[in-house]
């Protein structure tokens, strides 16, 4: 766990070509998804999901897939379906 400044933290995964997997909408299947690791996974809340200044440090656009009638997955939920698929 990091507290730092998220851009500066960005950059840095940028500058070393790391991948930054975004969890969005408009993104590819999670479970088609080959993981890379070292990588940074970024979580947005489910109202607004992430700011769109982040948008292009985003190297991998992902989502979850559900079933049924549900809107969304809670971030704390969607953030352990996320490290138990990529991790």
């Amino acid at each position: 766990l990091i507290q730092t400044n998220l851009i500066v933290m960005l950059e840095k995964f940028k500058i070393h070509a790391l991948p930054i997997y975004g969890f969005m909408l408009d993104g590819l299947d999670l479970s088609s998804t080959n993981s890379l690791m070292p990588m940074c996974i970024l979580m947005g809340n489910e109202s607004h999901g992430i700011s769109r200044e982040l948008y292009p440090y985003i190297t991998h656009k992902v989502k979850i897939l559900g079933k049924g009638n549900a809107e969304s997955l809670n971030v704390a939920v969607a953030t352990g379906i996320a490290l138990n698929c990529l991790v």
